[in-house]
């Protein structure tokens, strides 16, 4: 049995944005555009520039919600949340990428990546987001909260806005060259007191 390998995709995807979803089931096929502030910034992309991540030969594509529930039994009717899988469907149609309201700022998208990885065997990619800020709520209703999403598939690459083609340990280290940046600039700004 072959180990997988775990990828941390942080240095490339930590705080951007879940821009564009879209997925072809007949082609098994999936692309979630991400825009990344910090690192359109760094490498002189412009504002507003994607970065996509294209998913062939998809297997599954899973989105977990975190769903109120009324327990109608208790006499106070408290609300629950609990995990339940949403269908892709459903995310992909209803998918808006607004502005939404926080307090007196504006947040540019709906769900800001927090925290993402990649599982590696041969033949076979399991990318996870498992942890968002949800600006918005999942649906209309805004019971719902997107807490993770999950695709496999057989092959994972991606398209930097310039047009390059990566691949998914390239693009990691397109964001750790950003992190290390960030930190040497850091230390250098830094006076003895």
């Amino acid at each position: 049995m072959t180990e997988a390998t775990e990828l941390d995709l942080s240095p490339a995807l930590h705080d951007a944005v879940l821009r564009r979803v879209r997925s072809d089931p007949f082609g098994c096929r999936a692309i979630l555009g991400i825009e990344n502030h910090s690192l359109n910034e760094f490498y002189g992309y412009g504002d507003g520039a994607i970065f996509e991540l294209q998913f062939s030969g998809v297997e599954s594509l899973i989105v977990l919600v975190a769903r109120d529930h009324v327990d109608r039994v208790a006499a106070d009717a408290r609300s629950q949340r609990r995990m339940e899988s949403a269908s892709w469907t459903q995310f992909e149609q209803t998918f808006n990428d607004a502005q939404i309201p926080n307090g007196i700022q504006f947040k540019t998208g709906r769900y800001e990546i927090i925290q993402s990885h990649l599982m590696v065997v041969p033949d076979r990619f399991e990318f996870i987001i498992d942890e968002f800020v949800d600006y918005a709520g999942f649906t209309s209703t805004q019971l719902d909260l997107l807490c993770e999403i999950r695709i496999e598939s057989n092959a994972v690459g991606v398209i930097c806005p310039g047009g390059q083609v990566r691949t998914i340990e390239e693009f990691i280290k397109l964001g750790e060259a950003f992190w290390e940046w960030l930190q040497r600039s850091a230390k250098s700004e830094r006076r003895p007191s």
